[in-house]
């Protein structure tokens, strides 16, 4: 895969139809309706796969949220030890936060703190390690026509990766990171820019529309340049 081409081509995928762009970012704002663009998210996975440069239409949404409903199923399954330790923190962090009574006195135990932020790390770094696995699952769930299982074959996603090539794997995802920074350090600004403009009408208007359509975006975006990886 040639990684500028693709970096190239995945920028300018979201930006082919603007009114899909701003529908696909209300659509990923309001509760349970948000399923249907997680749907369309393996939509376009799907278009890219097949190398067509449009934006899909929206049109069988009943297929848009199922699919929605499968990728939420992969996720969970994909962060299920993440999931699990951070629920532990989250016990443990009350534990920490609960007055111990001793002599009269009250203190907090620091050691349940220190184990919560432990594992809260650990939870990180491995959802850290787990994200570029779980997007070529979905890859591969898009590419066999939506089948769920295709996202837990993890032999066949390993030697995908491995004829890939784990340096190409790994400057994917590198880029990627990067290409998600910079996105967060654009949308900081225009927070600050909005906070100047809030006295202003327009500046009410203008941000919450931006980040709505900084959102879908981020995720065209995505599912392009994933598709690119998994298609060479």
């Amino acid at each position: 895969m040639d990684i500028g081409d693709a970096i190239s081509d995945s920028i300018k995928y979201p930006l082919s139809d603007f009114g899909k762009l701003l529908i696909l970012g209300i659509i990923l704002i309001i509760p349970i309706v948000n399923f249907i663009g997680a749907g369309y998210f393996i939509r376009a996975m799907k278009a890219s796969l097949v190398g067509i440069s449009e934006l899909p239409s929206f049109d069988d949404a009943g297929n848009l949220f199922v699919d929605g409903l499968k990728v939420l199923v992969v996720s969970i399954v994909y962060f299920i030890i993440p999931i699990i330790l951070m629920v532990i923190a989250w016990i443990l962090t009350i534990f920490g936060n609960s007055a111990i009574y001793y002599n009269n006195y009250s203190y907090a135990d620091p050691t349940y703190g220190i184990i919560a932020l432990a594992l809260m790390g650990l939870a990180g770094l491995l959802e850290f390690i787990i994200i570029p696995f779980l997007l070529v699952g979905l890859a591969n769930m898009a590419y066999n026509d939506s089948e769920l299982g295709a996202a837990f074959r993890f032999s066949e996603i390993m030697s995908m990766i491995r004829e890939i090539g784990w340096g190409e794997f790994i400057i994917w995802y590198i880029v990627l990171i990067v290409f998600l920074a910079i996105m967060g350090v654009v949308l900081w600004f225009l927070a600050f820019i909005g906070i100047l403009l809030l006295f202003i009408l327009i500046g009410i208007i203008l941000l919450p529309l931006l980040f709505i359509l900084a959102g879908s975006y981020i995720y065209l975006f995505v599912a392009r340049y994933t598709s690119a990886l998994f298609a060479s």
